[in-house]
């Protein structure tokens, strides 16, 4: 599954971004042994971020994660919250 990112800009300094990721494992082995063709899908990830600037250099909001990863026993599905403080400078040849 390919890697999906998308952006936007939302009125009034807001940010809305989507991620969507999908994990595939083709081969498989141990360093220095021969190595085995064993294709299977390994998760999925969906993440949505929601950010308000809140100053020229910062932004402040949330984020929620979905991880869906398939087993022997069916599938698990993880769940996470979280809030997020950015703060990020730019300069000619240096972001930090």
């Amino acid at each position: 599954m390919p890697n999906v990112n998308l952006s936007l800009s939302l009125p009034k300094n807001w940010a809305y971004n989507l991620r969507i990721e999908g994990r595939e494992v083709f081969f498989r082995g141990v360093y220095g042994s021969g190595i085995d063709f064993e294709p299977r899908h390994e998760r999925i990830v969906v993440q949505q971020t929601v950010l308000h600037k809140v100053g020229a250099f910062s932004s402040f909001g949330g984020s929620y994660t979905l991880q869906i990863t398939p087993n022997t026993n069916g599938t698990d599905w993880s769940h996470r919250l979280g809030l997020q403080y950015v703060h990020v400078r730019k300069r000619r040849y240096l972001r930090y």
